[in-house]
């Protein structure tokens, strides 16, 4: 990596973004956790089927993700990717208590 990186003026916005991506996401996950144990009362078997199609959406956003570093713009993709955080934290926060899925 380029040192001329650490000079460019975008870069502690970036890194904040990215701060408060990871920050979103663990909470996100923690919360879901506590949720889905102690409200839902799921065992630990129920969880790992019940986070299969997290896992196969997450590794399909890998992948789509790499698919379009060399045809968009690196803020866009950035970009993309904090909203869905953004809809998966207001859909966590508003789920109802009795949902089944």
């Amino acid at each position: 990596m380029p040192l001329e990186i650490f000079r460019a003026p975008s870069l502690l916005t970036l890194l904040l973004v990215v701060l408060f991506n990871y920050m979103a996401v663990g909470t996100l996950i923690w919360y879901q956790v506590l949720w889905l144990q102690e409200i839902w009362h799921w065992t630990p078997l129920h969880f790992a089927i019940g986070w299969t199609p997290v896992v196969i959406c997450a590794t399909g956003a890998a992948c789509l993700a790499a698919w379009l570093i060399p045809r968009l713009a690196a803020q866009w993709i950035l970009a993309i990717g904090t909203i869905t955080i953004l809809i998966s934290n207001a859909l966590m926060a508003t789920v109802p208590l009795h949902q089944t899925y």
